[in-house]
């Protein structure tokens, strides 16, 4: 039986080239919570994300996602924990060499021998997923013929086509006007809300933060120096994490 954390990770640390990007760190996740990783650009966020599914190997410490070790797990273990994840990279990830129904086709072929969805059910997934995020009318479309904001949606509607109980996004906002990021974010809350994830967002934008947020907990120089939620942090004085209020 599953514990009642989505995410447990303890004394996490990794270093790049003597530069501790992530200095022991602890971290849980709960199930439905969307929790946002506040943090600089080269803050270590991002890197927080592919350690938690296996793309980076920590130097130390331990991750369970679902209960399963992830640092210590079979590539093939690793592959089944990663049915249950949706990831939104930064850039939306697009395949460029294949149109917006096919990229959405992709996860449930890549893991068909974990999932064996019928094929009328991943076209069924595919409409609604894409109707989802205002894209329905793009189905045959290639990611060239996609705005920016259009690939981040189109980014989102993929990431839920295995219905993952967790959902990870990587600077969902960046690059975006700010009517094209506001969609965004009310989308990460409308997620939330109809599928049941939990989430971590790693952003350093203040208004997506505050909209997606339930918990925020602040990364600087390696370590988290601050958490709570939004309403709470803001009224800090220390200078690290105020900064992020006061701009």
């Amino acid at each position: 039986m599953e514990s009642g954390n989505i995410i447990q990770i303890t004394n996490l640390s990794k270093t790049f080239n003597g530069n501790a990007v992530l200095d022991e760190i602890d971290l849980r996740l709960s199930h439905g919570e969307n929790l946002v990783v506040l943090g600089k650009s080269g803050a270590g966020k991002t890197v927080l994300l592919k350690c938690m599914v296996g793309l980076i190997k920590p130097d130390h410490g331990d991750i369970k996602l679902f209960d399963r070790d992830i640092v210590n797990c079979t590539p093939a273990q690793l592959d089944e924990v990663r049915t249950r994840i949706g990831y939104v990279f930064q850039q939306g990830a697009l395949y460029d060499s294949i149109s917006l129904r096919e990229n959405m086709l992709f996860p449930m072929l890549r893991n068909a021998i974990f999932l064996k969805i019928p094929a009328q059910e991943m076209e069924e997934r595919i409409e609604r997923n894409l109707r989802s995020v205002g894209l329905l009318d793009a189905i045959d479309k290639m990611p060239a013929e996609l705005s920016g904001g259009m690939k981040k949606r189109a980014g989102l509607a993929r990431a839920l086509m295995l219905k993952p109980e967790l959902m990870l996004y990587d600077e969902p906002t960046a690059g975006l006007d700010p009517f094209t990021a506001k969609e965004i974010s009310d989308l990460i809350v409308s997620i939330q809300h109809e599928h049941g994830t939990a989430s971590v967002i790693v952003t350093h934008d203040m208004k997506c933060a505050e909209t997606v947020s339930d918990r925020i907990c602040i990364l600087e120089c390696g370590k988290f120096i601050a958490e709570g939620d939004y309403k709470t942090l803001r009224t800090y004085h220390e200078h690290q994490v105020s900064m992020f209020f006061t701009t």
